[in-house]
């Protein structure tokens, strides 16, 4: 800590005091003083208020920018997982079952979602203030708006075929064995004997 000294005006008493220090006693007279800063304090408190100002930015700016990529994330895994389940359920039913009217309705909501989300999510890019340097920037407009719908494209594509994945590897339903004993050309033949009428 840097001490520097000045005399008192009432007195003429030496008084020392901090850097920094705004008011000072004189040890003489029992008179309090007030120090105003020098110059050069004043710009180093300006520009350490300056630095922590741009610092509060950045740190606001790069909370903003986590929240939106949980809320992407979120969205693609929400939109693959709705793809897996609906082509599983799909595969699994008959067609005209309430079960493969919801397989259908989570495909073509994921597929709908899929072209429609990327342009909110374009839209509610957080704005990156002067403050933050171009590299720490996201980026909005028709560049983002292109890799989000690419990526929701691979997102609809990995979700149908994890559930293919997935459907293939569980045991055949009965609603399959019909529809490949239908489609093979072969009717099953029961017989009936005398002794089990």
């Amino acid at each position: 800590m840097e001490i520097k000294a000045m005399n008192c005006p009432n007195c003429a008493g030496s008084i020392t005091f901090a850097v920094g220090q705004r008011t000072a006693r004189c040890p003489y007279c029992d008179s309090t003083l007030e120090i105003k800063p020098e110059a050069a304090e004043v710009t180093l408190e300006k520009t350490k208020r300056a630095y922590r100002n741009i610092s509060d930015t950045r740190a606001e700016y790069a909370r903003r920018v986590k929240k939106w990529k949980i809320i992407a994330w979120v969205y693609y895994v929400v939109v693959f997982v709705m793809m897996a389940i609906g082509s599983v359920v799909i595969e699994r039913t008959y067609e005209d079952s309430d079960a493969y009217d919801l397989g259908m309705t989570m495909i073509v909501m994921a597929l709908i979602s899929g072209f429609a989300m990327p342009p909110i999510l374009t839209f509610i890019v957080p704005p990156a203030p002067e403050e933050v340097e171009e590299p720490l920037r996201l980026q909005g407009g028709w560049m983002r708006y292109i890799k989000l719908v690419g990526l929701a494209v691979m997102t609809v594509l990995a979700g149908f075929l994890a559930g293919y994945v997935i459907f293939n590897s569980m045991t055949p339903s009965e609603a399959q064995l019909e529809r490949e004993a239908a489609s093979s050309g072969y009717a099953a033949v029961v017989t009936v004997t005398e002794s089990e009428v």
